[in-house]
């Protein structure tokens, strides 16, 4: 596998908002990294020849608004395909996926409307992004879904890597006391359209 071919290796957690402060205070005592407070927008799109419901696959084009920036930047735009999870039924989002940077979002957005890929739904949210180690910890705010979410990814350059780089995101999340039983395997576009349809 090359580096944009990688084994993403994700937990997602829902919190309460009132967890937040000793949230934080925890990531602080680990000597966790602020990286910077993003807005984002990711359109999904679904394939003409196979429902990525059914085949649990991800196609999304993404772009990022930075909080200090009035002007994007071309690697702002990145184009991303998530496979299937690797585990049917465990609390983790283990799955392969590639991703490439891109300049321009629109036109991007056509050619892949010229081929027949019909957008879905747009996810809009406000990340805050912390780096420990090899750990990206991100806090997200999504509009439309009640409360907030912890999300901790790694990467694994192999199947044998996974379950190692596994344990240390949920190692993490026993040191900021964050319950794992509350994991949500689901995507926010699946929590989203869910909560439309009802």
């Amino acid at each position: 596998m090359t580096k944009d071919q990688l084994i993403e290796v994700e937990v997602k957690v829902r919190i309460e908002e009132d967890d937040l402060p000793q949230i934080l205070k925890k990531l602080g005592d680990l000597n966790a990294i602020f990286i910077e407070k993003v807005q984002q927008r990711d359109l999904y799109f679904n394939s003409p020849e196979r429902d990525f419901a059914v085949t649990d696959e991800a196609l999304r084009l993404r772009e990022i608004i930075e909080e200090h920036e009035n002007e994007k930047k071309e690697d702002n735009y990145i184009l991303s395909w998530k496979g299937p999870k690797f585990f049917e039924k465990d609390i983790d989002k283990t799955r392969e996926e590639i991703k490439i940077k891109i300049k321009d979002f629109d036109k991007t957005k056509k050619i892949f409307e010229n081929l027949g890929f019909t957008p879905v739904e747009t996810v809009e949210k406000e990340r805050k992004i912390y780096k420990l180690g090899d750990i990206e910890l991100t806090i997200d705010l999504v509009r439309g879904i009640d409360g907030h979410f912890i999300e901790l990814e790694t990467s694994a350059f192999s199947i044998e890597e996974v379950e190692k780089k596994k344990q240390e995101l949920l190692e993490l999340l026993y040191k900021i006391n964050v319950d794992v039983r509350r994991c949500e395997r689901r995507a926010y576009l699946d929590i989203l359209l869910n909560k439309k349809r009802k």
